[in-house]
């Protein structure tokens, strides 16, 4: 291919990655939820490329910020069907002592306005129970309810068994995302997910094409994974550490004094754009 070529190619991608950048913050912006942008791209993207008649699988839907991206996603696809999977009444962390959650108003609500109810099954329940009469075959399997590691594991052990060869894992809040962090956005990564990755995906060999997405970890389900297969994904887990390195360094120089931070305001706007 041509150096002409692959600018013209590069322009494209860069392109079309910023018109559904732009197309999902608009689709979201009235939805509350704590996905970032690049993680929302990343949902829609997969749920575009799954079979037809394929299973999405969401662990942890809130007010339905990601359902309503794969939904779309899914609906600019092949139409596969998302299944929503939550009690719609906050998972640990978002609890308040005295205060009744319920989302699952919202969550219909976000559905009908953005005209995805119909790619959507709703299991109102927890995933304990959803696993109980559970035998589908899953193509995308996406985990993102309770973030403790106790929870994720058990996400993990009840659904995985029913990705299929080929089928994709993700798990939210795995590792920082600094891009968002830095427009704002309170998302870190997390214990209980990041144990769940370290001791189920990385050290396992059924895992390969292990990638992040903002705080979102993937990994392609396999029989057995190659030797290649594993010095990428120990690429990724290298990724991983940078990027906690990246954010304790961040934390650190956010305690420095005012004029000292100013000099560092051209670097923080480069990353937040």
């Amino acid at each position: 291919m041509s150096i002409a070529l692959i600018v013209v190619y590069n322009a494209f991608v860069k392109n079309k990655t910023a018109y559904i950048t732009d197309y999902l913050r608009k689709l979201t912006n009235a939805i509350h939820g704590w996905t970032a942008l690049d993680e929302l791209a990343f949902l829609y993207r997969t749920a575009q490329l799954q079979k037809k008649g394929g299973v999405i699988v969401e662990i942890g839907s809130w007010q339905g910020r990601s359902t309503v991206c794969m939904a779309k996603g899914s609906e600019h696809g092949n139409g596969a069907r998302i299944y929503a999977i939550d009690p719609f009444t906050g998972s640990s962390e978002n609890q308040i002592p005295g205060v009744k959650i319920w989302t699952r108003d919202d969550f219909e609500r976000n559905l009908e306005k953005t005209d995805t109810k119909a790619l959507v099954t709703t299991l109102a329940m927890t995933s304990d129970d959803a696993a109980k009469s559970w035998d589908r075959p899953i193509d995308f399997l996406f985990i993102d309810g309770a973030h403790e590691y106790e929870y994720v594991k058990n996400d993990f052990l009840l659904f995985s068994p029913y990705v299929v060869d080929g089928g994709i894992i993700a798990f939210h809040d795995t590792t920082p995302n600094l891009k968002a962090i830095l427009q704002g956005l309170p998302l870190f990564g997390l214990p209980g997910p990041r144990q769940v990755v370290w001791e189920y995906v990385f050290k396992q060999r059924t895992f390969k094409n292990i990638g992040l997405s903002g705080s979102i970890l993937y990994a392609t389900k396999c029989n057995a994974n190659s030797f290649a297969d594993r010095l990428k994904n120990n690429l990724c887990g290298l990724e991983m550490l940078a990027k906690y390195m990246v954010y304790a360094l961040y934390v650190r120089l956010k305690k420095i004094p005012g004029p000292i931070k100013s000099l560092l305001k051209p670097i923080k706007s480069s990353f937040s754009r």
